[in-house]
C-alpha cells in the first residue's frame, strides 16, 4: 500500500504495532493511519486509541 500511495503522500510504515506507536510519538502531525485490524500483540482498535493520545489529529 506504502508502494501505491508514496507517489502523492508521504508514508511511513511499522512492522508492528508498537513500531506504528514509535512512528507516531515521533511524528505528532500525522493525519492519516491505515492499519490492520488483526495483528500480533495489539489489534488495530487498541492501536488507534493509542496513537490518537499521540497525534490527536489522526483520523
Amino acid at each position: 500500500m506504502a508502494r501505491a500511495l508514496s507517489d502523492r503522500y508521504a508514508c511511513l510504515t511499522a512492522a508492528d504495532a508498537e513500531q506504528a506507536l514509535d512512528a507516531i510519538r515521533a511524528n505528532p502531525d500525522l493525519a492519516l493511519m491505515i492499519s490492520d485490524i488483526r495483528m500480533p500483540g495489539m489489534d488495530g482498535v487498541s492501536l488507534l486509541k493509542k496513537a490518537k493520545e499521540c497525534a490527536p489529529k489522526l483520523a
